[in-house]
């Protein structure tokens, strides 16, 4: 478990959420199928299932890739970010 306190603000990773009472999560990644037709699958059956259709999506044998929502404040910035990324893994 992960407990960072930035000004007002209190983040936790880890099962504590659980035990905290009314949360608010904030996702800051995705996991979702490579494949655009599977990827569009995936949210509809996500999204219409609920928690069956999330526990079969987890099943699925196919390539995954992991989207990381990063903000900022210009579009510039962006994309220096993005070639960081890039050059840290070598892609």
């Amino acid at each position: 478990m992960k407990v960072v306190i930035e000004k007002d603000k209190i983040k936790v990773v880890g099962n504590l959420l659980d035990h905290l009472g009314e949360t608010h999560k904030k996702r800051i990644s995705w996991i979702v199928p490579k494949n655009p037709i599977l990827r569009i699958a995936f949210w509809i059956v996500r999204k219409i299932g609920r928690e069956k259709g999330t526990n079969w999506t987890r099943k699925w044998k196919c390539q995954w890739m992991l989207i990381i929502k990063e903000e900022f404040p210009s579009r510039e910035q962006a994309l220096k970010r993005e070639i960081e990324y890039l050059e840290k893994f070598r892609l």
